[in-house]
């Protein structure tokens, strides 16, 4: 006759010993991103400073006299301020995996509290390949962003050097996620949301963009600007609270 445990010997709870690893995968906290610590790629010095607090980036920019479209984020180079460190996902335990291209995995984005004193900006965060390249192929950047080009805010997607983006007058946050299979940027998808998170408008993109194996990836967020004929006067300020989260997927 088997014999079942009928409390746990560790515990003294009913039931047998309790399962052993893992974590789970129901309520999972989305994480602040803090990029103070991150590496700084600025070939024009238009980054003047970073700072963060309670869940808050304020960037503050150097003067921009004459504005081009390599300041923006669809521009044939990519020579606006960002800041990268290494993409990782939450063990549960306090430790943090590297992701890489030969990876299966998920980002889910979060975006709100967009303001400026000054230029049309859009603030951005996503996952490149190679956040210190100005050539957009290189960097191979796929993420999302906010902008407020008039009255209404907005956010969008972001696919290497393209964009697809919407405004709304109820506008409240950007939901973004971000699809990866191994060596392959698969899909990106954006969601402007209002306050009770009622969507309002969305974007997608199947991309489906190669990627070299055994690639290590990194989280980049910066600053570009909303048109090509966009200036920055000195110490303009933007300010964007960004959360973002992280599954890696075994199959």
């Amino acid at each position: 006759m088997p014999i079942f445990p009928c409390f746990d010997p560790t515990t003294g709870a009913s039931g047998g010993s309790a399962p052993s690893g893992g974590i789970a995968l129901s309520n999972i906290p989305l994480r602040s991103i803090d990029p103070t610590g991150f590496a700084v790629h600025d070939p024009d010095s238009l980054l003047k400073s970073t700072a963060y607090a309670a869940g808050t980036t304020t960037y503050i920019l150097n003067a921009l006299a004459v504005g081009s479209t390599d300041y923006t984020l669809a521009g044939t180079a990519h020579r606006f301020p960002r800041l990268s460190a290494d993409l990782t996902a939450d063990d549960g335990d306090g430790t943090f995996t590297t992701i890489t291209s030969d990876d299966y995995f998920v980002v889910y984005y979060r975006l709100r509290g967009y303001s400026t004193t000054g230029f049309a900006a859009r603030p951005f965060v996503a996952v490149a390949v190679d956040p210190a390249s100005t050539v957009p192929a290189t960097m191979a950047a796929h993420g999302t962003f906010l902008y407020k080009p008039a009255a209404n805010a907005g956010s969008g997607l972001w696919d290497v050097a393209s964009t697809l983006q919407a405004v709304n007058a109820s506008f409240d946050a950007g939901l973004s996620v971000a699809v990866y299979s191994p060596t392959r940027a698969i899909q990106v998808d954006s969601f402007q949301l209002d306050a009770s998170g009622v969507s309002l408008n969305g974007q997608n993109r199947l991309t489906n963009d190669p990627i070299a194996a055994g690639t290590p990836l990194k989280l980049v967020v910066g600053v570009a600007t909303d048109a090509g004929s966009t200036t920055i006067t000195q110490d303009d300020q933007i300010t964007i609270d960004m959360q973002y989260q992280v599954f890696k997927i075994t199959i």
